[in-house]
């Protein structure tokens, strides 16, 4: 394996391991890296030869504040993503710079990333709005994201809902939905009032209108 290819968790035990054993593991003789039923131990699976030897390493709880796996590994995940952004626009650029070959390696990232946004925004859309289908576009705006299935139904997913963990959005999206119907139901109002006006009054205009030919009439 690539140390690049651990998952975070198993960086971390990887990482732990190496600072408090003498008998370090070597990446490259690493086939293999799992969590274990229970979810308490890393195993790296090495070969010497034909034969498996399997190291168990207790996840380093104790380093993850309180968080579970899951939301250790989400964690470290968009701090990656922000570092990159961080290098990318310019700031260590100088100073931190991976080397070249490692940078290269950006160029592969983004033949995947159009895959992959679609990917997480199809599985956030079906987690907040309940719809399965696919996306058959999405277009970045400013304020959000829109996205228009392969059926053409539209969802339009402003920015602070696209910030929050999926079952988050969906009770907001849900509330934001209440929100603008309850809006363009009193919009539709007004304007059905103001409709009314206006024909009251053309009526009116008109029944005036049609009393004056009525007098010129009978005055002739």
């Amino acid at each position: 394996m690539k140390i690049e290819e651990l998952r975070p968790i198993e960086r971390l035990a990887f990482d732990v391991y190496n600072l408090t054993n003498e008998n370090k593991i070597k990446i490259d003789e690493v086939r293999k890296a799992y969590i274990a039923l229970g979810n308490t131990d890393v195993v790296f699976v090495l070969y010497d030869d034909i034969i498996a030897n399997d190291i168990r390493v207790p996840i380093p709880f104790q380093l993850l504040n309180n968080m579970s796996i899951e939301e250790y590994e989400k964690n470290m995940y968009s701090c990656s993503i922000g570092y990159v952004s961080q290098l990318i626009n310019g700031c260590n650029r100088h100073n931190a710079s991976p080397n070249v070959s490692k940078a290269l390696e950006l160029c592969e990232i983004s033949k995947l990333l159009n895959l992959f946004l679609r990917d997480r925004l199809l599985d956030f859309k079906s987690a907040v709005t309940g719809d399965n289908q696919f996306i058959q576009d999405f277009e970045i705006k400013s304020d959000g994201v829109l996205i228009t299935t392969d059926v053409d139904d539209e969802y339009f997913f402003p920015n602070e809902i696209l910030s929050m963990d999926d079952d988050v959005a969906k009770e907001k999206y849900a509330t934001t939905l209440k929100q603008i119907k309850e809006e363009k139901e009193k919009q539709y109002l007004v304007e059905l009032k103001n409709e009314i006006k206006w024909y009251e009054k053309s009526l009116a205009e008109k029944k005036k209108h049609l009393e004056e030919l009525e007098k010129l009439k009978e005055n002739k």
